[in-house]
């Protein structure tokens, strides 16, 4: 049996109907992110712009391209076809909660679970195993709602707190109540739409797979989740403050015409670069395209700073 499901007909075979079933099932969930890539989002009040979603996919091709060769040696083994199960059934389970409360995204979760243990099941536990680094990058295209998790609120609570004292540093007079911060006679929001959190999801969307392409481990690709955020805040608090610094001596409009046109992207870019310099620091040297840096950088910030209105939104 096992000699057979390795033979290249009935892998490819095997591939086809499993494709098939798993686009069949998970239509609706695909249908859905679309539309949510293409700002059609559904979730009110909170960070919803995620046009970022696509560069995500296209990345996690092109690391898949580059691990091509690992998919020439499977190794289907029976041994481990109770927790492919299991993964399956896991991803089956969160499909089902998803649109019996209405969370579509969990649905998504539950599609990156199963096609990760199609995956084993078809190729073996250390294809999978050798690709796993790349599937963490699969969430970050999965819209969620930030919101009412909390996240986006006490991220512009971070952003309010360190913005003015910095902004004060620089001589301007500050004043800040909660998210609410007042240069003089102008004042500001600093609301969850503006709070970093698509700055955030975008600088991982390209610190993930430059990582996995230098060959880093599981444990450093877990880590990364922790200090790339921090960068992407600070760099969203220095931007912020900087359109408080700028504002008593350009007016408020001009000010806000700065931040939502001009400033985002040479933040943005300076917070890529950053995290490209701090990956340098460790992993073996692999090639990276810079099209799709430089690219992807300007697609996404254009999800992180797309706000509006008098207020930091």
């Amino acid at each position: 049996m096992i000699a057979r499901i390795r033979s290249p007909r009935a892998m490819a075979l095997s591939a086809l109907l499993l494709g098939a079933a798993m686009l069949y099932l998970y239509w609706p969930t695909l249908a859905w992110l679309g539309r949510q890539w293409l700002g059609g989002g559904v979730f009110s009040n909170q960070a919803r712009d995620w046009s970022h979603g696509p560069i995500v996919i296209v990345l996690f091709a092109y690391l898949m391209w580059r691990r091509r060769k690992v998919f020439s040696t499977p190794r289907p083994s029976l041994a481990g076809l109770a927790l492919v199960l299991a993964s399956i059934g896991g991803g089956t389970w969160l499909y089902l909660a998803g649109f019996s409360s209405r969370a579509p995204y969990l649905s998504a979760y539950s599609l990156i679970i199963a096609s990760l243990g199609v995956l084993w099941l078809l190729f073996g536990l250390s294809v999978a195993r050798h690709l796993a680094g790349a599937w963490l990058l699969l969430p970050l295209a999965v819209p969620f709602p930030a919101t009412e998790w909390g996240v986006t609120p006490f991220l512009a609570r971070i952003v309010a707190a360190a913005s003015a004292p910095l902004a004060s540093l620089a001589g301007t007079p500050v004043v800040r109540d909660g998210t609410f911060v007042s240069v003089g006679r102008y004042e500001y929001v600093v609301e969850p739409l503006c709070s970093g959190f698509n700055f955030i999801m975008a600088l991982l969307a390209l610190a993930l797979p430059l990582l996995y392409l230098r060959g880093a481990s599981l444990k450093a690709l877990g880590l990364s989740l922790l200090w790339v955020p921090v960068l992407g805040l600070l760099a969203k608090t220095l931007l912020v403050s900087t359109v408080l610094v700028l504002t008593p001596r350009l007016g408020q409009d001009a000010a806000l015409v700065m931040y939502h046109r001009w400033l985002g992207i040479p933040f943005y870019l300076a917070g890529l670069g950053l995290v490209g310099a701090l990956v340098s620091l460790g992993g073996k040297h692999t090639p990276v395209v810079r099209g799709w840096v430089s690219g992807a950088g300007r697609r996404g910030t254009q999800s992180a700073d797309r706000c509006s209105g008098e207020a930091l939104r």
